[in-house]
């Protein structure tokens, strides 16, 4: 992927609310971080499960975050210029816990795991941002996502022979109620979402 020059590329860091406000030092330092990275529609950026490797920032087109679920895959969110994508496996070290993919021809730029990692150790005040940033996200996908029904797994009956006081953990302070519906982990795990 060839790399922006880095004028555009802190012109475009500076539209969005998670570096807006970056001194120019700051995004002249991060700008040089950033490569140019293109998407046709339909294309993936990556899948659900893939590793944390880059977080994006959407400079043009839009883009869909999805979860696979037990009854297919759920819109989570819809992107467009200014939002940034997967921070959080980035920041965790962990896989990623959604697929990305276009939905219109979309531009973005991609900052390395490795390379924000060092942007927030020699630039420690974007973490008091970044913070706040993580914090609203949250807030928000709390007031968007209140009712999560649609990523229940559906399991068989249980039959008489089972007992579920057998598999119910005990605690004498509070005892769990379970409302018949008991929910194991296939082998093959459940998405993010899910559990």
């Amino acid at each position: 992927m060839p790399e922006f020059a880095t004028s555009p590329v802190t012109t475009a860091l500076s539209k969005s609310p998670w570096f807006s406000s970056l001194t120019q030092e700051e995004l002249d330092r991060l700008g040089s971080m950033a490569t140019w990275a293109r998407y046709e529609s339909g294309g993936v950026v990556f899948r659900e499960g893939d590793p944390g490797d880059a977080l994006f920032i959407v400079v043009s087109g839009q883009l869909r975050v999805l979860v696979a679920t037990t009854s297919g895959e759920i819109l989570l969110n819809t992107l467009g210029p200014g939002d940034i994508f997967g921070e959080i496996a980035v920041l965790d070290g962990r896989g990623r816990t959604a697929t990305v993919a276009a939905s219109k021809p979309s531009e973005l730029l991609r900052i390395g795991r490795q390379e924000f990692l060092v942007f927030l150790e020699d630039f420690p005040r974007y973490t008091s941002t970044l913070v706040h940033v993580l914090a609203s996200r949250i807030r928000s996908a709390v007031q968007v996502f209140p009712d999560v029904n649609g990523l229940t797994q559906k399991l068989p009956e249980e039959t008489p022979a089972e007992s579920t006081a057998d598999r119910l953990p005990r605690n004498a302070a509070a005892p769990v109620q379970h409302f018949d519906d008991w929910m194991e982990m296939p082998e093959e795990g459940f998405s993010a979402a899910v559990t």
